[in-house]
């Protein structure tokens, strides 16, 4: 199982095809299942992934999909928030190539 799936449940959905290099690094205690991606270029990308219905949320008024860039370990920048699937996967094949 993997380890959103542990700390979230087995019939949480992502969505989305998450690429690979995005390594799951979801804990228990977040408020929902988190993916980072250390690129070669000294930014880490930290990809959130909330519950689908916006009710469900513990964070009222967020998006589903939340993208952030940390460079080198500073503060984070969100680069994209949204509940459109599509729009998070675009942005994800561009950083990924």
């Amino acid at each position: 199982m993997l380890l959103y799936q542990q700390a979230f449940g087995q019939a949480f959905e992502l969505g989305i095809d998450v690429p690979e290099c995005f390594k799951d690094r979801s804990y228990k205690n977040d408020v929902c299942p988190c993916f980072v991606y250390p690129s070669t270029d000294g930014r880490t990308w930290v990809l959130w992934i909330d519950y689908e219905e916006s009710q469900e949320r513990e964070l009222v008024g967020c998006s589903r999909y939340t993208l952030e860039c940390h460079v080198h370990s500073e503060h984070p920048c969100r680069v994209l928030e949204t509940d459109s699937p599509e729009r998070i996967a675009d942005l994800l094949s561009t950083i990924v190539g």
